[in-house]
């Protein structure tokens, strides 16, 4: 059994992030799902165990992003473009290459992937980031976090193509917790609170059960 918590306001997801616990396996030894379709690279920070990614170059949420500049994270407002690269900014040369003359209203981070990375997955909010790519290779250090409405739009396919390249949380996968698996959301809007089991037809859906106590 497990549980997971986070704000979102989908009566179906797989996106959402989760604290999972089964006493059959060791915390550390993990598989991941949904990682198989062509074109998707899975990113595993080895220093930071069971923080996985689903990254699919070419695509990005837009609309969706988190509002970064003055968030009530100091670390987030710290890699914030306008804050750290802006007229008033103290960020190094090196640290700016992403900036765009960004101003206060800016959704931009100028920031690693790696350190867009660990901002999302702190964040219950933030269900994945858009990084842009460069035309030589490789990730420019410009990134957005996304909200859970980019996961609603993922499981639609109606992401937007460009050069960034889209990544989401990815749940980490226990196959052997014989009671199954379950999600429990809170925060969420209206009715979308409880738990939600998985389908056992779908193993990649997850349906409210009208159960809220856990």
């Amino acid at each position: 059994p497990m549980g997971a918590s986070g704000p979102s306001a989908l009566p179906v997801s797989y996106f959402l992030p989760g604290e999972y616990h089964c006493e059959a396996k060791n915390e550390t030894e993990v598989e991941v799902r949904h990682l198989q379709d062509a074109g998707r690279t899975p990113r595993y920070d080895a220093d930071v165990p069971n923080r996985y990614y689903d990254c699919l170059a070419g695509t990005y949420c837009e609309s969706y992003d988190i509002y970064v500049t003055t968030h009530p994270d100091p670390e987030v407002r710290m890699h914030s473009c306008y804050n750290k690269c802006g007229p008033e900014g103290t960020g190094e040369v090196w640290e700016c290459d992403g900036y765009r003359d960004d101003d206060a209203s800016s959704y931009a981070l100028c920031a690693t992937e790696f350190e867009c990375q660990n901002l999302c997955w702190d964040l219950d909010e933030c269900a994945g980031y858009d990084i842009l790519q460069s035309p030589i290779g490789g990730s420019v250090d410009r990134c957005f976090l996304n909200t859970w409405q980019c996961a609603y739009k993922r499981g639609q396919g109606r992401l937007e193509l460009g050069q960034v390249k889209g990544c989401f949380k990815e749940v980490p996968w226990r196959p052997d917790c014989p009671l199954g698996f379950a999600v429990e959301v809170q925060g969420g809007i209206g009715t979308s609170n409880g738990q939600y089991d998985e389908d056992r037809l779908r193993p990649e859906v997850f349906r409210h059960s009208g159960n809220d106590d856990w």
